[in-house]
């Protein structure tokens, strides 16, 4: 998970350049178009943790096997 604006670790090159070249596992790049670090003038915080939420929920269930009844609402 990353923002696409991030100076301090970069983005690409950087987080991207190393999403791309991990191999031989499942991976997934949640990237929040335009967004730096904490208070993001393009983000909302809380946008951004719901959707961070939203995803993480949905991988791990994924993973996990779990079924739509383990899923909170």
């Amino acid at each position: 998970m990353e923002g696409s604006a991030v100076a301090t670790s970069g983005y690409s090159p950087g987080v991207r350049n190393i999403f791309e070249l991990a191999a031989y596992a499942d991976r997934y790049l949640l990237t929040f178009e335009n967004a730096g670090y904490y208070m993001d003038p393009v983000w909302d915080t809380i946008r951004m943790n719901n959707i961070t939420q939203h995803f993480a929920t949905a991988f791990l269930a994924n993973t996990f096997g779990m079924t739509r009844r383990w899923i909170p609402t």
